[in-house]
């Protein structure tokens, strides 16, 4: 995987992770769209019922992040949103393509995200949001 690939999905799930949304509306659009994607997942997951918890998303976290964030940024998450919202369901055989599609979104929407922003999504991400 080249590097930019690797920076782009670590970006997408650092977004996803810390919840990185202003306002309620697009918290909760942030939510829905995690669910959905999780949802049309299904199909390829391999991954036994139990093999890990995922974080619940906590809109706090979510409303403080965005505050690092300018209106450009926000735009740029939505389209992002935009984009993951037409993502498919998952056939067996075409998980990489899939996961694939979720980059593309990233590297097509997420380009040009402030400094400051990003820097409040990792560091919210890798600090377990406290």
């Amino acid at each position: 995987m080249d590097i930019t690939k690797k920076v782009a999905l670590a970006l997408a799930a650092a977004l996803a992770a810390a919840g990185l949304f202003a306002c309620s509306s697009i918290c909760d659009r942030l939510e829905a769209v995690g669910n959905s994607l999780e949802t049309k997942f299904k199909p390829c997951d391999t991954a036994p019922a139990d093999a890990g918890t995922e974080e619940k998303f906590d809109k706090k976290r979510c409303d403080a992040a965005i505050a690092k964030c300018t209106g450009d940024d926000q735009a740029k998450i939505n389209k992002w949103m935009d984009c993951l919202d037409k993502i498919g369901t998952c056939t067996k055989g075409q998980e990489d393509a899939w996961e694939n599609s979720q980059l593309n979104c990233a590297t097509q929407n997420l380009a040009g995200i402030s400094t400051a922003c990003l820097q409040a999504i990792i560091a919210d991400d890798t600090d377990g949001g406290s």
